[in-house]
């Protein structure tokens, strides 16, 4: 328990995305004089995009939902500014799963089951608006890639499984170990349009590698800044900038906090702020987030919402190896696989709100190798002036998490 001053808040932000524009095809591309095979340059991935958001209706999205919380949230710490990406890590073992003999169990706890409903889900994630109205251009851009790095020719992907991944939307390359990471730093910014991080995960020669990747952004119009004293975590207090405007969004209450949604343009951003003397961790993150979907209030919000800015890695590597360790780890995408026997996993985000709009990316990268990794409308006033958790969504799925104690 803590007193006001010292209060924790749960900000949720959470980014789903709707609808995206025409079908394009790619060639993948990379840094040719480290690729051992050339092949990829002659295999097209289809960059699928869906004009409704037809995936997310039924079970499917609310059981990926659901799984990706369980996998990634053990990750969202409350003493410090933390932000994890629910949706890349879904992703990542959704199509390590697809490809990893009996993974049963992983397909069944996200609720993709085929390559066929991997590309249906992952589609969605894929749009970009060029309109005038917006200041610069808006996206959420999604990306899946499997990798073969090796010194000598030990792997090699099994016959016809790399046009059956492209057609589904999933890229394959095949590296230098000693050029792994640069080929996979090249083929996400050529994709993406921007330079993302990648995580080195270590692994001994050979080793395959499968990365998840999003970046999203938005601008927005009618911000309203202002100033507002923040009380950290720590116990100090900074004076913040913040959007001051009022929104209208959805509104609800749980027995021990409050929470206010509202939207970007497509995305929304979800403010959970827990009750008077109570402390952040007493909050469950994923149970405030997944009610706002039930029993929900429109209402117009006077508050503070601050801006903030985070960038962390994450390693997910012990969860992962308990997913995919009794499971033929790549066997259904290369041959010898029987020699890929430890496994690691990392994730990159980076996350920013401001009065420009929100504009974010992330990346999962996990792999298998021959040796271990190191892994009218009632007025409510709502001021975020004291720790929080935060979400990015977009149709209510979870593409960032995020706390944020000190300012």
């Amino acid at each position: 328990m803590v007193n006001r001053k010292n209060k924790f808040f749960l900000l949720t932000v959470v980014l789903l995305l709707a609808g995206c524009r025409g079908t394009t095809t790619s060639s993948v591309a990379g840094n040719t004089s480290s690729v051992v095979d050339t092949t990829p340059a002659d295999i097209q991935y289809k960059e699928k995009v869906s004009e409704t958001p037809v995936a997310f209706n039924g079970t499917n999205k609310s059981t990926f939902v659901g799984g990706a919380f369980d996998y990634s949230m053990s990750k969202l710490s409350t003493s410090e500014n933390t932000i994890i990406s629910p949706l890349t890590l879904g992703l990542n073992y959704s199509a390590v799963s697809l490809v990893s003999g009996s993974a049963n169990a992983v397909k069944t706890k996200l609720g993709i089951s085929s390559l066929a409903e991997f590309s249906s889900f992952n589609s969605v994630f894929n749009w970009n608006d060029d309109s005038e109205t917006v200041h610069r251009q808006d996206l959420l851009r999604s990306l899946t890639f499997h990798q073969i790095a090796q010194t000598n020719n030990t792997l090699s992907y099994l016959p016809g499984v790399r046009e059956t991944l492209a057609n589904d939307g999933i890229a394959t390359i095949t590296s230098s170990y000693a050029n792994r990471v640069k080929d996979a730093q090249d083929f996400l910014t050529a994709k993406l349009g921007k330079k993302i991080p990648v995580p080195d995960l270590e692994l001994d020669d050979p080793c395959v590698l499968t990365y998840s990747a999003l970046r999203v952004k938005e601008s927005r119009e009618d911000a309203v800044t202002g100033e507002k004293t923040f009380h950290n975590l720590s116990g100090s207090t900074s004076n913040v900038n913040g959007d001051t405007a009022n929104h209208e969004g959805v509104y609800w209450e749980g027995t021990d906090y409050r929470a206010f949604r509202y939207s970007v343009n497509r995305t929304d951003l979800t403010f959970v702020l827990p009750n008077e003397n109570v402390s952040l961790s007493s909050v469950d993150a994923t149970s405030a987030y997944l009610a706002g979907e039930n029993g929900t209030k429109e209402r117009v919000i006077d508050g503070f919402f601050p801006y903030f800015s985070l960038k962390e890695t994450i390693d997910y590597t012990s969860e992962f190896a308990d997913l995919f360790r009794p499971v033929g780890i790549y066997s259904g995408l290369v041959d010898n696989a029987s020699q890929l026997k430890l496994f690691a996993c990392k994730q990159s985000n980076d996350f920013t709100f401001s009065a420009l709009g929100i504009e974010g990316t992330s990346l999962t990268v996990s792999g298998a190798g021959t040796a271990s990794a190191p892994a009218e409308m009632p007025e409510i006033s709502f001021v975020v002036d004291r720790p929080f958790y935060c979400f990015l969504s977009y149709y209510d799925i979870p593409l960032f998490a995020m706390t944020v104690v000190n300012l």
